[in-house]
């Protein structure tokens, strides 16, 4: 005798807690792949295209950069009111001027910025005034130029020379120099005693030789041509200090 929970076969067909696993199972598995591909496929349709990605982030990083430039040109602004930041350039009296202009000669100078001294003689009373210059050191034959130049200078100050007096150029050759000096020179010379001539010849001559060693001798040549004027003084040959 065989017992039976249910009356017919229709009754079990129809049971809430009938489940025919081994029938369902690969129609859920396909059914639920099915579904996560129309996810991805929907997924894929929502994305924006890539250029107008490139170009959303291209306008943000505008937007930060903006934004950056403007608040530090703020705090550069607050700071500047505060007197953090100050411009050494940027002057508001003459006294700060000459400050600025001092510093940046200083830092036009040649590397090293190292200067020499020179002695000048000045005929004074009968005998010498000694000064000193200092320039900044070059090739002899340019501190040679510069040296009498300075002493011409200073020659015309002391109504010695006529202030038009020039130093045109300077040739060196061993230990003799070549002063080449503009006319005004030789008129001045010839309208002083020869006392005054001596002693302003005196004065060129020991400012050369005194500072530039070996030279010893000096030839004066007016425009590039050689003197045969010897009054008062003859200088139509070299002078040179007594050894």
């Amino acid at each position: 005798m065989m017992f039976s929970a249910f009356k017919d076969d229709d009754e079990r067909r129809h049971a809430p807690w009938r489940y025919d696993a081994e029938e369902d199972e690969d129609f859920d598995i396909y059914e639920e792949e099915d579904e996560e591909e129309e996810t991805e496929e929907e997924e894929g349709n929502r994305k924006a295209p890539l250029a107008l990605r490139v170009l959303v982030w291209a306008a943000v990083i505008v937007v930060f950069f903006a934004v950056g430039y403007w608040g530090s040109g703020i705090a550069l602004d607050w700071l500047d009111s505060k007197g953090v930041i100050v411009d050494e350039q940027v002057v508001q009296t003459a006294d700060e001027a000459r400050q600025v202009a001092s510093k940046n000669d200083e830092k036009n100078e040649p590397a090293g910025g190292a200067k020499n001294r020179f002695k000048l003689y000045i005929p004074a009373d009968g005998s010498f005034r000694e000064e000193r210059v200092s320039l900044v050191a070059g090739l002899l034959e340019d501190d040679l130029r510069n040296v009498l130049a300075e002493l011409i200078e200073t020659y015309g100050d002391e109504e010695l020379l006529s202030g038009d007096v020039k130093v045109l150029h300077v040739f060196r050759n061993g230990d003799k120099v070549y002063l080449d000096l503009n006319a005004p020179f030789l008129e001045s010379i010839s309208k002083m005693s020869k006392e005054k001539a001596v002693s302003v010849i005196t004065g060129i001559v020991s400012t050369i030789s005194n500072n530039f060693s070996p030279v010893t001798r000096v030839r004066f040549l007016i425009n590039g041509k050689e003197v045969k004027e010897t009054k008062p003084v003859d200088l139509s040959s070299f002078w040179a200090m007594p050894s």
